[in-house]
């Protein structure tokens, strides 16, 4: 049994983050989300490849290099969205790269599911087995693969139907016999259909073989936006038990705060999740639901909460940061207001500017108010 874990997107939704940052490395609880799933796997015992490209097969490379267990990479030869592979080419390429010719489980390396049960998900017999999900609403459900049982036999499958007719929806969790992989995918790969979509590949190969259902209970989120990242973030602060390292001279209110090694003054209210060497100041609020990585310094009587701030940002007194995602190396100067935004690395928001629903991409520098914007220049 062999893992494929997919890390190839651009993410194009979620720009400007993802555009120096692979997705499946964006933190999620104080580490990437891609860790989640490696952990499990490689916990089941099962052996792992992931998958990426080019443009970040180095960053990924490092990642993994960092990981106690080993997993092989592969880099597909691609560096724009222009030239992706799509998730069934990518799937057919590992599976000629590697010479696979045993039973495969594929993985999104963006989705967070700490609950699937990969060791029982090996364990199943057929040629095929779709890991399903009930997201309960058909408004969700529309957006992505709908699945009708009879049993735990999937008889139909639509992707992204208009008016879906059940919640129950395909996860990026899947398991393919090797009798599969040798002879369907390159028959799927041979006719004109998506090449980018896996569920495009089901609704196909329910007509070939017998596809039966594993239904996942618990978390499950697919990182395709803003709100579904800072949504995992809460989920997984919220299993967390309070763990306090550093000089810690603050009010912790409720369950699910992490810090490690940081000088906290303030109030801090679960869940949290504060990386090593950040500096909280005086009269500052920080959650709920927020997400500081190393070294972040956030100046007295700011308010954060529902955001993740990455790497070595620095955020100015009196300032309030809410439902927003602050990239790496960035400056919010005294009394900015943030809110419903990305701002992209190493940007600059001046004193007092207001930015709300808007995108600022890397290197810009931002003053006043800009709303529902996005800032691919300096603004002033």
């Amino acid at each position: 049994m062999i893992a494929l874990v997919l890390a190839g997107g651009f993410a194009r939704r979620l720009e400007p983050l993802t555009l120096n940052r692979c997705k499946p490395l964006l933190p999620v609880g104080g580490k990437p989300v891609l860790q989640y799933s490696l952990d499990a796997l490689n916990k089941a015992g099962i052996k792992i490849i992931v998958s990426t490209n080019a443009k970040f097969g180095e960053q990924v490379k490092n990642f993994l290099d960092e990981l106690p267990y080993e997993v092989k990479l592969l880099v597909e030869p691609t560096m724009k969205d222009g030239e992706k592979f799509g998730a069934v080419k990518a799937v057919h390429y590992a599976v000629q790269k590697f010479g696979i010719k045993e039973d495969l489980i594929i993985v999104g390396g963006d989705n967070y599911s700490p609950d699937l049960d990969y060791a029982k998900l090996a364990s199943l017999k057929g040629d095929a087995v779709i890991v399903v999900y009930d997201v309960k609403k058909k408004s969700i459900a529309k957006r992505m693969g709908v699945i009708e049982l009879d049993g735990d036999k999937v008889v139909r499958f639509w992707e992204k139907p208009e008016e879906p007719r059940s919640t129950l929806v395909s996860t990026f969790g899947q398991k393919l016999s090797a009798k599969v992989v040798a002879n369907h995918l390159p028959k799927y790969l041979d006719s004109d259909r998506n090449k980018d979509n896996m569920g495009c590949f089901y609704e196909w190969l329910i007509n070939q073989v017998v596809v039966r259902s594993f239904t996942l209970r618990g978390a499950w989120i697919d990182i395709g936006s803003q709100e579904a990242l800072l949504d995992a973030n809460e989920k997984s602060l919220e299993r967390c038990e309070n763990e306090l390292a550093g000089e810690i001279n603050a009010k912790i209110i409720g369950k699910g705060v992490v810090i490690k090694s940081s000088l906290v003054k303030g109030t801090v209210k679960a869940p949290v999740f504060m990386g090593k060497g950040c500096v909280v100041h005086a009269d500052c609020v920080i959650g709920p639901n927020v997400e500081l990585m190393e070294g972040v310094n956030v100046g007295k009587g700011t308010i954060v909460k529902n955001s993740v701030v990455m790497e070595e940002v620095r955020i100015g007194e009196g300032c309030r940061v809410e439902n927003s995602i602050i990239n790496n190396d960035s400056i919010l100067g005294r009394g900015v207001e943030l809110k419903d935004s990305i701002i992209g690395e190493k940007v600059v928001v001046e004193q007092d500017s207001l930015v709300s629903g808007s995108k600022v991409y890397p290197n810009r520098n931002v003053k006043g108010t800009v709303v529902n914007e996005v800032v691919s220049s300096n603004v002033s």
